[in-house]
């Protein structure tokens, strides 16, 4: 059995932290294979510690103070190592570090010292093998991972338990290249699919995927299981799990992942699998999530095309686009409204327009079981009185997408969350 385990830059913020990390770790056997975040903010008026690398590296190319910004970075790390007891020389390697800005360094090498800083020490107090991933993760010189390459170096390499930096590898000369912000998940998925792990964890500050978003619902619970299937459609209507380039090795791979709380390790999260277990029983209604201040365009011709390529012109892009009988219909950002308007304002055909409208979207499982159909969600919003203008489902997904008046957003989420039991 082997598991990989990702850290983010939460369950990293302090050397608290990484002891809690490293007792997590070492719980379980499986967790031969660490992937690791820069630190995160500790309190709410903090730092992460990557965008006080960008913001040093910004500072050094301008003839700024770049040296109070490395102060503060010096001395998160040098805290983390002292309380945590970790047998790093982090002095030589600041060192290091300070005399290379100083030279001058590229933004990409800078920012990934978080990732690296946080292996060296988690490493030593796991007494686990400290895997650079500048030796493995290898892009092409377009910045696209050579997965061939990568794959074939990482399993050369490691050779014992390990832990490695996220974020970031190294281009063909060997310059280190980073990922877009977030990349960790990238990177611990790329282990997984490498090694061909039995099973990925991504520990983060939530007990897995929730219903909706806490901060709207505080009363969202998680969802246990989940397709790779389903985690695209939630993807794709605005839910923000992970990054599609952090799902595609563990689903080509199909390996299964947990989404855990660092925080709650007691907790069972989301298990995210090709199929579900023959056992796994689930309301029908999986998630709630959407979009406000938007607004509903309509064009009544029989010129087939003709709204799409009006959006086109106006460089808006549609969250839905929709054509039947003779009548268009998009949904637009309410910012938008009036550039489209203006490129429809000579086309012939019947223009209307609804504005202050926000979208929720209704993830519904995929197999057949008792809960929530799409009746009793539109009956949820009929007895809160809340008007429906439009009603979207795309062919053959399983999200049904609700237009309703921004001003009801919430009291819209809340009814149909109700409807789940």
């Amino acid at each position: 059995m082997l598991t990989i385990s990702k850290f983010g830059g939460t369950s990293l913020k302090d050397s608290a932290m990484f002891l809690h990390v490293t007792g997590l770790v070492k719980r379980e056997p499986a967790r031969r294979g660490v992937v690791v975040s820069a630190p995160g903010r500790r309190f709410a008026e903090d730092q992460k510690v990557t965008d006080l690398l960008y913001a040093c590296h910004r500072l050094r190319e301008e003839g700024g103070d770049w040296q109070a910004v490395f102060s503060q970075i010096s001395a998160r790390f040098r805290e983390i190592v002292r309380q945590s007891g970790a047998f790093v020389n982090i002095e030589a390697e600041l060192d290091s570090l300070k005399a290379r800005i100083e030279a001058g360094v590229t933004e990409d090498f800078l920012a990934s010292r978080g990732e690296y800083f946080s292996a060296l020490i988690l490493a030593s107090l796991l007494d686990y093998q400290f895997l650079d991933s500048a030796r493995w993760l290898r892009f092409d010189a377009k910045g696209q991972v050579d997965t061939v390459r990568s794959y074939g170096l990482l399993r050369s390499l490691a050779t014992r338990p390990f832990v490695t930096p996220g974020f970031y590898g190294a281009l063909p000369g060997g310059e280190v290249h980073v990922f877009p912000r977030g990349g960790s998940d990238i990177s611990a998925s790329l282990v997984a699919a490498a090694l061909d792990a039995d099973l990925c964890e991504n520990w983060t500050d939530v007990d897995g995927v929730l219903m909706a978003d806490p901060r709207l619902l505080p009363e969202a619970k998680p969802v246990r299981h989940l397709t790779y299937s389903e985690l695209a459609e939630l993807t794709a209507v605005g839910t923000q799990v992970l990054h599609e380039g952090a799902v595609r090795p563990l689903r080509l791979g199909a390996i299964p992942l947990n989404i855990r709380n660092t925080f709650s390790p007691e907790a069972a999260g989301t298990l995210i699998t090709p199929d579900l277990p023959k056992d796994c029983r689930r309301n029908t209604l999986l998630c709630l999530t959407g979009k406000r201040h938007m607004a509903l365009v309509s064009l009544e011709t029989e010129k087939e095309g003709a709204l799409g390529k009006a959006l086109d012109e106006a460089s808006v892009t549609s969250d839905r686009l929709t054509s039947a009988l003779g009548r268009q219909t998009a949904v637009i950002p309410s910012d938008s409204v009036q550039p489209v308007v203006e490129q429809l304002s000579s086309h012939p055909g019947r223009l209307s327009l609804q504005d202050g409208v926000a979208l929720v979207a209704a993830v519904v499982a995929r197999e057949e079981e008792e809960g929530p159909l799409a009746a009793d969600l539109l009956t949820a919003l009929k007895e809160q009185n809340i008007p429906l203008y439009a009603i979207f489902r795309p062919f053959g997904g399983h999200t049904l997408t609700l237009a309703v008046p921004d001003g009801d957003f919430l009291p819209a989420l809340q009814a149909l969350h109700k409807t789940a039991g």
